[in-house]
């Protein structure tokens, strides 16, 4: 009868560490590979800026080479995770780099059981983002110098239209702007991170002037510009949502999602020699006006 008894407890016991290992079966994946992973983002020279951006170009981290980064492998319910991390260094090209995602090994181990199928590779797998694996948990750049044809670091502006030539008294505009930047960021540190949110000036011309003289003099002044283009892309999903014309609310929040510290609008107004630009820089944490300036040209 004892021996029957052990017989009995052995049986049940089994039973239940198989029905603990075949609970954990309908999500093979999530459980053996884990949801995220560490990404070590690297480049030669190191302590460049990086910045990793998600599919729909949202700031997912930013900071200097080498560090580590935890990165969701997930982007919905079967949907896989891919970022761009942009690299910015004052004197060198700008880079970049994808991680793409693909299936891993581990969301096939879902097939070892019948009910796994439904739970482990329609649900939980898919919808915690286990299923993927991640292109590259290690991405490494070597930067290039930023030379012109005669050898001397070349300007870092937004390029403006080959059609469209320097609008008329282009030096003093660059001039004004100078000021105004010695003005206005007069407070702010070195190497923060600044987003040209909206400078307001109906001459397409002088606007795409102003907007790449303001990014090449702030970058000479050793801070970090947001990339036009991904401005753009930003900007252009706000105008699409809200119309052409930010208040310091709408401003602040395109600034968080370009990764930015601070934030930059403006307007140029007024006619012949009474023409005015007029700069604010706006703490992106705190929403604050730290900076103004007002200069004629």
């Amino acid at each position: 009868m004892i021996n029957f008894y052990f017989q009995c407890k052995k049986i049940v016991v089994f039973t239940i560490l198989i029905a603990i290992v075949m609970s954990m079966l309908p999500s093979c994946a999530t459980i053996f590979t884990g949801t995220s992973k560490n990404v070590l983002i690297d480049s030669s020279p190191q302590g460049t800026d990086f910045t990793i951006y998600d599919r729909r170009n949202r700031v997912v981290s930013t900071g200097q080479t080498p560090h580590t980064v935890r990165l969701k492998k997930g982007a919905g319910y079967f949907s896989g995770a891919n970022y761009r991390i942009s690299y910015e260094r004052p004197g060198y090209q700008n880079s970049n780099a994808q991680i793409t995602t693909s299936l891993g090994g581990w969301y096939w181990a879902n097939l070892l059981t019948i009910y796994s199928i439904p739970l482990g590779m329609l649900i939980i797998d898919p919808l915690t983002g286990g299923m993927w694996q991640l292109s590259s948990t290690n991405i490494h750049r070597t930067l290039t110098h930023e030379l012109g044809v005669s050898g001397v670091i070349a300007r870092n502006t937004q390029p403006i239209e080959s059609s469209s030539p320097p609008p008329t008294g282009a030096v003093d505009i660059e001039r004004a702007i100078e000021r105004a930047v010695n003005d206005a960021f007069a407070d702010v540190r070195p190497r923060s991170r600044i987003a040209i949110v909206q400078i307001s000036i109906p001459d397409r011309n002088m606007r795409n002037f102003v907007n790449g003289e303001l990014e090449h003099i702030l970058r000479q002044h050793d801070f970090r510009v947001v990339d036009r283009a991904q401005m753009d892309l930003i900007l252009e999903e706000q105008t699409r949502q809200l119309g052409g014309d930010f208040d310091d609310r709408t401003a602040v929040s395109i600034g968080r999602l370009a990764g930015a510290d601070f934030i930059v609008t403006g307007s140029v107004d007024g006619e012949g020699s009474l023409r005015r630009l007029r700069i604010r820089v706006l703490n992106v944490e705190t929403s604050v006006v730290v900076g103004t300036a007002s200069e004629r040209f």
